[in-house]
């Protein structure tokens, strides 16, 4: 028997009149928080603006607002936003140029920032429920709750220190490995201030320091590239300024099998039984060297590439594996992070990064519904379609189960759920359950994001 279970609930994003809406008139919620903005939303030519801190923030951005050029700047892992006030282009990343309806503006002396264009600039979807009057931002979600927890020092003197650490802190449930990861991020951050600080006093004691005249910064940040199937992957990135001619750049990437609680190598990522990693990874660099050096230079680069591969950093994203190296590590700091990306091939790579950006996904759960025991959904987001089909078994052996074919497709996007339980119909509780969780990407593709 088939049962059709996804059910598409459409929320029309209406146009509104041109107003400025009184207090609360409209609330926005972020990853499931209410917001409190000093100064209320408004609503401009079907538009809502909100102060830029409060948004920015809650989406994890660090945000600034240059007084002079009336420029706000937002930034994130690898994202950048800027928009200035009074025009309707927003830049993303530098080079992405956005149309604005609205422009950002000043209000009652705060910067207030179109609400759908900059969340929907970072990767989060917007919705607007009409009958509570709420904008509804969601970000997408990994397997894991991970909060931003930040550490920061300031001192005022000759010149100027500050320092911004942030890092995570994944919801452990009880587990020791995770709790282990968690200390272990916490405790760079402080001693990266700490080491960061030392060398600021030191400078202090030089009789050159009264020639300084700009702050000792150190920001440290961090993204998280993958979390899903048991993996998670946190790229962490550092950056300082000493007083030298440049700022320094570093970052650090971090691979973790959850299922097996430990964490990955960047060889046991890869099948070498069926792949030429080192030279994978040299070659590729190598290419991009060719584009701006000659064919001396760019052997020397491959030639360190491979010498040095087993020191060279990585990170998972859905699709691919992304491997880099540090300034100064294989090549000048002019050259910047040389990178090689290659991409999922099961052949090839140990981890699983399949399910990604499917136009649907198929499960097979095993079932005998000759026992009276059905698979019955207790959960289905209304952002997937959802067909459950009972396939029967294939022998004619007494008693043998079949499977049920669970095919799931998108509808619109956004972080989604479905949970089964197998009992039979006039049974209170279940004797198993499955959960799955999974993202609907803007192409409506279906991403596995976890399954338990």
């Amino acid at each position: 028997m088939k049962k059709l279970i996804g059910i598409l609930i459409s929320l029309s994003i209406a146009v509104l009149p041109a107003c400025t809406m009184a207090e609360n008139d409209v609330s926005v919620t972020v990853n499931g928080k209410l917001l409190n903005f000093d100064q209320p939303p408004i609503i401009e030519n079907g538009r809502t603006l909100v102060p830029m801190r409060a948004i920015f923030e809650a989406l994890g951005c660090k945000v600034e607002y240059w007084e002079e050029e009336k420029i706000v700047f937002a930034e994130t892992g690898f994202d950048t936003i800027s928009l200035e006030i009074g025009e309707n282009t927003m830049l993303l990343n530098g080079e992405t140029e956005i149309t604005l309806d609205v422009p950002a503006r000043i209000e009652n002396s705060r910067t207030l920032v179109p609400l759908r264009a900059v969340s929907e600039a970072l990767g989060a979807n917007v919705e607007w429920n009409e009958l509570d009057r709420a904008v509804i931002i969601e970000s997408r979600q990994g397997a894991h709750k991970i909060e931003r927890k930040l550490i920061s020092e300031k001192v005022e003197g000759k010149f100027d220190f500050e320092a911004n650490a942030y890092y995570p802190f994944i919801e452990s449930d009880g587990n020791e490995f995770i709790d282990k990861i968690n200390e272990e991020y916490k405790s760079n951050a402080k001693a990266s201030i700490t080491e960061a600080l030392d060398f600021y006093n030191e400078i202090l004691k030089d009789e050159y320091s009264d020639d300084y005249d700009i702050p000792f910064t150190l920001d440290l940040d961090y993204i998280v590239t993958m979390d899903r199937k048991g993996y998670l992957s946190i790229l962490t990135t550092y950056s300082s300024y000493t007083g030298g001619a440049h700022p320094n750049s570093t970052m650090e990437g971090r691979t973790f099998d959850l299922k097996e609680n430990r964490e990955l190598s960047l060889r046991e990522v890869f099948n070498e039984e069926t792949f030429d990693l080192e030279n994978a990874v040299a070659q590729r660099i190598a290419d991009k060297v060719l584009e701006y050096s000659d064919e001396e230079h760019a052997q020397s680069v491959h030639d360190e590439a491979i010498a040095n591969i087993d020191y060279a950093g990585f990170y998972l994203t859905d699709d691919m594996v992304h491997i880099f190296y540090v300034p100064y590590q294989i090549a000048s700091y002019a050259e910047g992070f040389l990178t090689a990306d290659i991409y999922y091939d099961s052949e090839y790579i140990n981890v699983d990064l399949s399910d990604y950006d499917w136009p649907e996904l198929v499960f097979e759960i095993p079932g005998n519904r000759t026992t009276g025991f059905e698979w019955l959904p207790i959960q289905v987001s209304d952002k997937l379609d959802v067909e459950l089909d009972y396939i029967e078994p294939t022998t004619n052996l007494l008693g043998a189960g079949g499977v049920y074919k669970m095919t799931v497709k998108g509808l619109k996007p956004g972080n989604a759920k479905i949970k089964l339980e197998y009992k039979r119909s006039f049974e209170e509780l279940p004797i198993e359950t499955l959960e799955y969780s999974f993202y609907v990407e803007n192409d409506l593709g279906v991403t596995l994001i976890n399954q338990k």
